[in-house]
């Protein structure tokens, strides 16, 4: 039987970005060992730090108690999130020392990758300089492994052999034993020679337009980051990398030389709100571009809109002006082995929020409550909580447990769940990231979920997917909405790129590209082409060899427009 227990009323605002989700890891108890680590940022340097699970516990038990926490816990002014802990321990990445020479958009810009799988030796990518090649590590490695520049140049030999791909993969897999390149537990890398590799292919599209001979910057992401269902880590990770980055191409630059940096981050981030509210991660994003500036090191990041457009995972709820708000279908698949989050943005207040099963049975989370832990008989599944989003608006998050490693606790049910919130104004409802797309264990799949309205209409008049809502103006669930949150922010150093395909008649909108919630509102996405029709996509090197790969998405439109963006820029008032 469905219940709800552990009801509060007090306010959860002073815990930091996915506390209570960590916290509900530590409820469920499927793994009593799991690590956890905390995200904070001091003067000079960015470190997640492992978290004792006892601290997190008992920060946010003194939140819901309304008492307040320890300041050496989960919970401080310089802690930013909380996350799933890395084997490695502390990782800590420092920020680089402050330069003589002030940069500008004119300044030719060096380029940044930060990605996984980036075979870098590939001979037929020629229009890039590799000036370091590094992997987020341990604080005893500096925050980052790098290749020497004599590795470097010797792995770029070895990659005109046959043989070289190869060689070089086991080379990485030596240097960056956590790295995708690197088997674990018994399995095979993520990426393997003959498979196209996401990183590879934002190399080849970068080059395609950057200036000649462009110095470039690679950063491997953690293999433990990518397999991350929830795309907490990736949350946690993105400004350690970032100060990576500045840090890497600090130590390949002279001192007296000004340093623009243009990263290319090809990785979207479903999620809320898209009002130019900035969520947690945004902030700790834009906190590290200001240390750099601070510092002299001008860092702009180019980010893709996200490929969700058709994932049915957002949702515009009406104000029910007195009445009922209709509830929202939210679809969980049998056998998922990852958390599935909804999160409802809406009027503060605390409004009351019902959940229905799939085999009908209601439970209801009171008006004013902050908190409930969802249990099936004696089982904890999931949880509700409502905190503060930004002056204006508060999050409700529901989260539905999937089933534990190697098939431990069973989850919550799966079928068509029922969502009503109630409260006054408007509402809009996203379904968080839980499928990371680098899955190697077949025996525990994740799965995503989505939102469903029987008017929502999949495919326009033409028999084509639909890029726009024109067609079911009065459904729910919505494209509108789609774009990666990180997106959405008015920070002109953060630069969103949407992608088109080009026709005989011109340019068209993506069949995939995310849509801006509010159009007349939404920061200026850039558009770039990916293919030469809504599917083909661009042949693109995704190995080390000369193969070529067909691959389209919003990352390769970001990847085309970091090339561009590297060459010198005029000034605006902005430095847009």
């Amino acid at each position: 039987m469905l219940r709800l227990t552990d009801a509060a009323s007090a306010p959860l605002d002073d815990l930091p970005e996915e506390a209570l989700a960590s916290y509900l890891e530590l409820c469920l108890a499927r793994d009593p060992d799991a690590p956890l680590c905390r995200l904070h940022r001091g003067a000079d340097a960015v470190t997640l730090a492992p978290l004792d699970q006892s601290s997190l516990r008992g920060d946010v038990e003194a939140c819901l108690a309304g008492a307040a926490p320890s300041e050496d816990g989960a919970v401080g002014a310089d802690v930013l999130a909380v996350a799933p802990g890395f084997p490695v321990g502390t990782l800590s990445v420092p920020l680089p020392a402050a330069r003589s020479a002030v940069p500008g958009p004119e300044t030719p810009a060096q380029i940044g990758l930060i990605d996984a799988g980036i075979a870098f030796w590939n001979p037929n990518i020629l229009n890039v300089e590799i000036r370091s090649v590094g992997h987020l590590a341990p604080a005893q490695a500096g925050g980052v492994e790098r290749l020497a520049s004599s590795e470097i140049d010797a792995a770029i030999a070895r990659g005109t052999a046959p043989e070289g791909d190869r060689a070089n993969r086991r080379m990485l897999a030596a240097a960056f034993p956590g790295s995708v390149h690197a088997p674990q537990a018994g399995r095979p890398p993520l990426v393997r020679p003959g498979q196209v590799a996401h990183g590879t292919a934002m190399l080849d599209a970068i080059a395609r337009t950057a200036p000649p001979r462009s110095r470039l910057h690679a950063l491997e992401l953690p293999r433990a980051v990518l397999r991350d269902s929830t795309g907490i880590r990736m949350r946690a990770v993105l400004p350690l990398a970032l100060a990576a980055m500045a840090d890497m191409a600090a130590r390949a630059t002279q001192p007296n030389m000004p340093l623009r940096l243009v990263v290319l981050l090809s990785y979207g981030f479903p999620g809320g709100p898209q009002t130019g509210a900035d969520p947690a991660f945004l902030r700790a994003v834009t906190a590290v571009l200001d240390a750099l500036a601070a510092r002299n090191i001008l860092l702009e990041l180019i980010l893709p809109t996200g490929n969700h457009l058709q994932g049915q995972s957002v949702a515009h709820l009406p104000d029910p002006e007195g009445g009922a708000r209709p509830p929202l279908t939210w679809r969980i698949l049998p056998g998922d082995h990852s958390n599935n989050r909804l999160e409802l943005f809406h009027a503060p207040g605390r409004p009351a929020l019902t959940l229905t099963a799939p085999d009908g049975t209601e439970v209801t989370r009171a008006e004013g409550r902050s908190f409930a832990l969802l249990r099936d008989d004696d089982r904890i599944v999931g949880l509700i909580y409502t905190r503060r989003a930004s002056d204006s608006l508060e999050r409700t998050e529901v989260i539905l447990s999937g089933r534990g490693p190697d098939g431990a606790g069973p989850g919550a049910p799966f079928g068509a769940w029922r969502v009503a919130l109630g409260g006054p104004g408007p509402a809009r409802a996203y379904v968080r990231r839980d499928d990371s797309g680098f899955e190697d264990d077949r025996a525990a799949p994740f799965r995503r979920s989505w939102l469903e309205d029987p008017a929502y209409r999949p495919r326009d008049a033409m028999g084509l997917p639909g890029t726009d809502d024109s067609s079911h103006a009065d459904s729910l669930v919505r494209r509108a909405g789609t774009i990666s949150v990180l997106c959405t922010g008015r920070d002109p150093r953060l630069r969103s790129v949407g992608a088109h395909w080009s026709g005989g008649d011109g340019t068209h909108p993506a069949v995939y590209g995310g849509l801006e919630a509010d159009s007349a509102d939404a920061p200026v996405a850039r558009l770039a082409v990916d293919g030469p029709g809504p599917f083909m996509g661009m042949p693109l090197r995704g190995d080390g060899s000369d193969r070529l790969f067909r691959l389209r998405g919003t990352s390769i439109a970001a990847a085309l427009h970091a090339g561009e963006r590297a060459a010198p820029q005029a000034p605006t008032s902005a430095s847009a």
